[in-house]
């Protein structure tokens, strides 16, 4: 009888010692299910731009990240533009992967010429690698009308970045082999192949036409009717420091001309630079930098560039061409307040600069 009691209790023993052990096992995978869990989420919120607030925008470009050269815009069908994007040296394809949510409303090519079809929205996704970013495009009627969601014309789409010289490394390394066609309102399929075959008609041996903004122009509104015991009552109190003279991007539209470069006939974005000696390159006006192609920099584009680089950089503007000049790495400076990222020149291809705003 007590052999069959201590049998019973040895049982039960057992069971207890399983029961605990299956307990154990059951807590363990839970939490180790939760951790993976955790980190997949950690690993989204660093790999997809688009899923992070703006102010956070420079942490994805200091952790290698990739974005779109351009904020939300509208576009008005039959309109083309070309649409370029920056990414970080770990990154291990240059290739971009451009994608339409709706081809009905806007299509682009692999070389970031975006087309504007008809009339709607649509969400535009750049990927590379792990990496992507994502931006609202609107197509209208017409530029006048605001649209559903009243978003800036392409032309004003300005989204500045605070420089940093943790920033991207690298810019799209594959950029047109060729410089821009004089294309039709159709979208090219394999984007810009050839540079326009005419010079443009203003040369660039004069110093610039236009260049930034000035001072007050205007003295003191009062005082010259008053006793000389009075002065000026309305005076500036202060002048304009340089980066207050500082353009934007956008702010080159219309101005570009003035320094040789010619609008491309198609994309509304790109400025092509004829030299005397032919083809030298071409500027793409981007949402929130200047995206410089240099093809040839022969001494005619060269001094074009320090033209257009004095609107954006002022006094820096040596200090950029120079550095593109002797370097031999793709890099990242800081010139004016400004990111200045540079590319080499691969074979056939172009050079590349961009001046963040």
């Amino acid at each position: 009888m007590k052999k069959r009691r201590r049998l019973k209790k040895s049982v039960i023993y057992s069971l207890i010692a399983i029961v605990v052990i299956v307990v154990l096992i059951f807590v363990t995978v839970t939490l180790s299910k939760k951790g993976k869990t955790q980190e997949e989420n950690t690993t989204l919120a660093t790999t997809t731009s688009h899923t992070i607030s703006d102010d956070d925008i420079n942490d994805i470009i200091q952790e290698n990240q990739m974005q779109i050269n351009m904020g939300n815009f509208k576009i008005e069908v039959g309109k083309q533009i070309m649409i370029t994007a920056s990414f970080g040296e770990q990154v291990a394809t240059n290739i971009v992967a451009w994608k339409s949510a709706n081809e009905s409303v806007f299509t682009i090519d692999e070389n970031g010429v975006l087309t504007a079809v008809g009339v709607g929205k649509a969400a535009l996704t750049a990927t590379m690698d792990l990496y992507s970013d994502a931006i609202i495009v609107e197509v209208v009627a017409t530029k006048s009308e605001d649209g559903d969601l009243n978003l800036p014309n392409y032309d004003e789409a300005v989204k500045p970045s605070e420089p940093s010289t943790q920033g991207p490394t690298q810019g799209p390394t594959q950029g047109p082999t060729q410089g821009p066609t004089q294309g039709s309102t159709q979208g090219p399929t394999q984007g810009p192949t050839q540079a326009p075959t005419e010079a443009p008609t203003q040369g660039t041996t004069q110093g610039p036409t236009q260049g930034p903004t000035q001072g007050p122009t205007q003295g003191p509104t009062q005082g010259a009717t008053q006793e000389p015991t009075q002065g000026p009552t309305q005076a500036p109190t202060e002048t304009p420091t340089q980066e207050q003279n500082q353009l934007v991007s956008t702010d080159l539209y219309g101005v570009l001309e003035n320094y040789g470069f010619t609008k491309h006939p198609s994309l509304g974005n790109v400025y092509v630079y004829n030299s005397q000696a032919g083809y030298a390159g071409y500027i793409s006006i981007q949402g929130n930098c200047t995206h410089i192609f240099v093809k040839n920099l022969n001494a005619e584009f060269e001094n074009a560039l320090l033209n257009v680089l004095e609107l954006l950089v002022l006094d820096g503007n040596k200090q950029v061409v120079n550095t593109y000049k002797d370097m031999t790495l793709d890099k990242t400076i800081i010139v004016k307040k400004r990111r200045v990222q540079y590319l080499l020149q691969t074979a056939g291809g172009h050079g590349q600069i961009i001046v963040g705003n």
